[in-house]
């Protein structure tokens, strides 16, 4: 996918300027994600803006996004204004902790597609170090910030690596976020799961769970799930 743009049905997602371009990460937490009744969203670090963007496509919500790369930002706020649904998405060049100190809102979504690593390989490149690594936004912060600014009755979605999810839920709790959610992304039957999809809410309940394969046996032979999933926004499908 490192194409200067990528194509899905109904809008063009232009990523030459952004260190990470779109995967499958972020197309599956966009596809994923409950949006019934909500009426306000915030993605946090936008990158190219493809969930904001999606979440368009799929609520009538009003959706804000902010990311702390400038050149990204700037894409991010130029993919939002072609897209159909330029009117209801604001992306503001911030990071989390200077959104936190002028913002009034309050979501009854927030979702991440978020830096995962810490304390490894560190890339060269300025850009997708900010987006890969989470010395900008470390858990703490992003799980703070998520208490902030959700609603009593909001959620908190979330694409995670595997290894690392029950980790992430234990923090969560600290911050009183209760895993409602998740579904175990495998990325063929025979491999264990490589992510986690999960909502979080400050209403405990009956955990949800479910389990969805990528490809069967086979490359580009995606699996019947996967592609049910996803059908709206890839031309392929």
């Amino acid at each position: 996918m490192g194409n200067q743009f990528f194509a899905f049905k109904r809008f063009i997602i232009k990523q030459d300027k952004c260190a990470m371009k779109v995967g499958t990460d972020g197309v599956l937490l966009g596809a994923w994600v409950k949006v019934d009744n909500v009426k306000r969203v915030l993605d946090v670090g936008t990158g190219t803006g493809l969930i904001a963007i999606m979440l368009g496509q799929r609520s009538t919500a009003d959706i804000d996004a902010i990311e702390i790369e400038k050149p990204a930002a700037q894409q991010a706020i130029e993919n939002s204004l072609n897209c159909p649904w330029r009117k209801k998405i604001r992306v503001y060049p911030v990071s989390l902790q200077e959104f936190l100190e002028k913002n009034t809102i309050h979501y009854d979504l927030i979702v991440t597609n978020p830096p995962y690593y810490s304390n490894c390989y560190k890339n060269y490149d300025t850009g997708r170090k900010v987006a890969r690594h989470n010395e900008f936004l470390s858990r703490d912060e992003l799980l703070s910030g998520v208490t902030e600014l959700l609603t009593s009755r909001g959620r908190f979605a979330i694409i995670f690596p595997a290894e690392a999810f029950d980790r992430l839920c234990s923090e969560a709790l600290k911050y009183r976020l209760h895993l409602i959610r998740y579904t175990e992304v495998f990325p063929t039957p025979d491999k264990p799961s490589i992510r986690i999809l999960a909502e979080f809410s400050f209403q405990p309940g009956t955990v949800e769970r479910s389990k969805i394969t990528i490809e069967n046996n086979g490359r580009h032979n995606y699996s019947p799930q996967y592609i049910n999933m996803t059908k709206e926004f890839y031309l392929y499908f």
